[in-house]
């Protein structure tokens, strides 16, 4: 099927979508050997989307329904195989590469495990480990693989664990002082930091729920940039952590933030610092310095005066913060495009941190076209290295990632 076709009819039904050879404008850097990840909500269920990336090509485009409960009701498909014990199957807000596996995340529900070609495998357990739902804000821990994740369940936090081979190694409820809803949950080299209406808690990644440290209140929390998406954490060295936060609705507290959290310092205990006042969300950093003190990080600068039909701001540009220098360079959207969320690719394994390239989606609405745009940091304000056209005007993304080639 030809791309403009493709673009026809995912228009219409958001069909599967399966095309190879795309076009590409400029040159695409022959060390990207990967796969960018992009899941969003489309009609309110879950959509997820890769592109491959080989040899200086783009080499193939797919883009699935993951198949829910409610999707094969639609379609008249046989439900999804696998557990059924959680009241959430909503799976639109991350993915992920763990052990081999693809896996669509939500926050309660099952992962959803997707096959090499995108379609809906079964619902996934780790092999019978996870007693429970999982969530969206899960993070790598990017010197052993191991996957670290935050639950908020009926009465207490759910930490878990998951080793390398997929297994659940570590399953610890965290009783709360108030609600156990979670806004953020950030991993530093030494801890595990949780917040919402209980305030921040601290605890040591192999700790347990004896071992949580909360301070703040649910005022300092909610009425903070703590209640938006982590950027990074690292721990302080007088035992205190930083948690970085993006948040572009946060009325008191919009923009980039670093909130030093020190269980020692009294009513100091919480204390923000503002980065950058601009409206920006959808953060990205170098995930080599996931979890310790860093000096890049991307987000994408948002028009706070405008919504899309979702009700949020829409991108308008990408933002690179130096934070060592405390200054920014921003690639701006030219007039009817609009920015997804960028994901950062390193030149190599040893590149310095922050050198490399940003991936990111561009929705051009005048000319109803739809890229991925390739960004080289060494000219991160100037025309992108390459451009991708893509089958369809454009995917609601919630969040995005860069896998490197493995088999399969």
């Amino acid at each position: 099927m030809a791309l403009a076709d493709l673009r026809t009819s995912s228009d219409v039904d958001r069909s599967d979508i399966d095309c190879s050879a795309l076009p590409v404008k400029g040159a695409v850097p022959s060390e990207l050997d990967g796969t960018v990840f992009r899941i969003g909500p489309e009609d309110g269920q879950p959509y997820v989307s890769a592109l491959r990336l080989r040899h200086g090509h783009a080499e193939w485009f797919r883009a699935r329904r993951i198949r829910t409960d409610e999707v094969c009701r639609r379609t008249g498909e046989l439900p999804s195989p696998g557990p059924r014990r959680c009241g959430s199957d909503t799976t639109a807000a991350a993915v992920i590469r763990h052990n081999r596996r693809t896996l669509a995340l939500g926050d309660g529900a099952l992962p959803y495990e997707l096959a090499p070609d995108l379609r809906t495998k079964a619902r996934w357990d780790f092999d019978g480990t996870l007693p429970a739902g999982f969530t969206s804000q899960a993070v790598h821990d990017p010197l052993t693989g191991e996957l670290f994740a935050a639950v908020a369940g009926a009465r207490t936090l759910e930490y878990a664990v998951v080793d390398v081979q997929g297994s659940v190694r570590k399953y610890e409820p965290i009783p709360t002082p108030h609600d156990p809803a979670l806004y953020t949950f950030a991993l530093t080299d030494r801890h595990a930091v949780f917040s919402g209406p209980a305030g921040v808690g601290i605890m040591p990644r192999e700790g347990g729920a004896g071992d949580v440290v909360w301070v703040g209140t649910s005022g300092t929390v909610a009425e903070s940039g703590l209640a938006g998406r982590p950027v990074n954490a690292f721990d302080l060295p007088g035992g205190g952590v930083a948690v970085e936060t993006v948040s572009a609705v946060s009325a008191s507290a919009p923009g980039l933030w670093r909130w030093r959290v020190e269980p020692g310092a009294g009513s100091d205990a919480v204390r923000g610092e503002c980065l950058s006042r601009r409206v920006q969300d959808l953060a990205s950093v170098d995930e080599r310095y996931r979890g310790s003190d860093h000096r890049y990080a991307l987000t994408r600068r948002v028009d706070a005066d405008r919504m899309d039909d979702a009700g949020r701001p829409p991108g308008i540009g990408l933002l690179r913060h130096d934070l060592m220098t405390g200054t920014t360079q921003q690639h701006a959207a030219e007039p009817g495009r609009l920015f997804g969320a960028p994901v950062f690719v390193p030149y190599s394994p040893t590149a310095p941190e922050g050198h490399g390239w940003v991936l990111v989606s561009v929705q051009d609405t005048i000319l109803e076209r739809h890229e991925m745009v390739v960004i080289d940091t060494a000219d991160f304000t100037g025309v992108p290295v390459a451009a991708v056209e893509l089958p369809g005007t454009g995917q609601r993304e919630a969040s995005a990632c860069w896998q490197v080639a493995d088999p399969w």
